[in-house]
């Protein structure tokens, strides 16, 4: 069941169709399946931390870092560029806020 949880996720079915299809797949009585919160804290959590899907500019950060752009990537990695960088090679985002935008290139 947790596998048929996660495909869903990955073709961003929201947490209460998930449950719906659950119950639909499975035959299972809707009291059966999960609770809804159950659901939607494992979306949220397979999201952010598998998926690296997430809008918290501290966890954008450390994926910015992780994945710059470098002349021995192979062809086929993800990079992203576009960001300054500081003394450290950090890369300094902006806040989101209309005085400091958060603006990061991504590629596949």
């Amino acid at each position: 069941m947790m596998a048929a949880i996660r495909e869903l996720v990955e073709k961003d079915v929201k947490p209460a169709h998930i449950r719906n299809e659950l119950v639909d797949s499975f035959m299972l009585s809707i009291d059966a399946v999960r609770a809804l919160k159950q659901i939607q804290n494992f979306v949220y959590n397979y999201r952010r931390s598998t998926m690296k899907n997430t809008d918290v500019v501290e966890d954008m950060e450390e994926i910015a870092a992780g994945s710059q752009l470098s002349d021995d990537l192979p062809d086929t990695t993800p990079f992203t560029f576009g960001y300054p960088l500081d003394e450290d090679g950090v890369p300094e985002l902006g806040d989101g806020s209309d005085d400091d935008p958060l603006v990061i290139g991504i590629t596949t």
